[in-house]
């Protein structure tokens, strides 16, 4: 137990120096639209003013909101690999720790519970950052990686997929 509260602890903290950072320099906040593709597993920011950024995502996990459970992506048959191929690497990062957060595959959760997990996952993977995403039903948990801003030559290649 002490184990996963100095683990949590150190991810919260990371996760919290990380978001200021990449937001600040990314200039993610200034995008008024954010489209997640599940297929690819990307995540693209746009603008008025055509910037664009994109990132490679793992979906972490969602919490459905009527009944406040959280499940892991890799549990999902649904959610495309692509979205969620290093997903294994956590669960087994909680299989050997022991951790039963990371190795159940879903449990009653509410938002707070979803940031610890994808700070924690933040850390196991090394990611850049994290993205939330609320649908109607679903809150969206997401961990980037490889973010890039995208040259404005190449502005009309990405399109948006729902």
């Amino acid at each position: 137990m002490k184990e996963w509260i100095e683990y949590t602890g150190f991810s919260n903290e990371k996760t919290i120096i990380n978001q200021e950072k990449f937001e600040k320099r990314m200039g993610i906040a200034e995008c008024d639209k954010v489209v997640l593709d599940f297929k690819k597993g990307t995540l693209t920011f746009s603008n008025e003013n055509n910037f664009r950024a994109w990132s490679n995502i793992q979906i972490v996990g969602y919490i459905e909101k009527e009944e406040k459970i959280w499940t892991w992506s890799y549990h999902d048959v649904t959610i495309p690999e692509k979205s969620k191929d290093k997903m294994e690497e956590v669960k087994d990062f909680g299989v050997k720790h022991n951790f039963i957060a990371l190795k159940n595959s879903n449990w009653s959760a509410e938002e707070r519970d979803g940031l610890q997990m994808t700070s924690i996952v933040l850390t196991i993977l090394s990611g850049e950052s994290i993205y939330i995403i609320e649908e109607d039903s679903y809150t969206y948990f997401l961990v980037l990686e490889d973010f890039h801003l995208s040259p404005p030559h190449e502005k009309n290649r990405l399109r948006a997929k729902f």
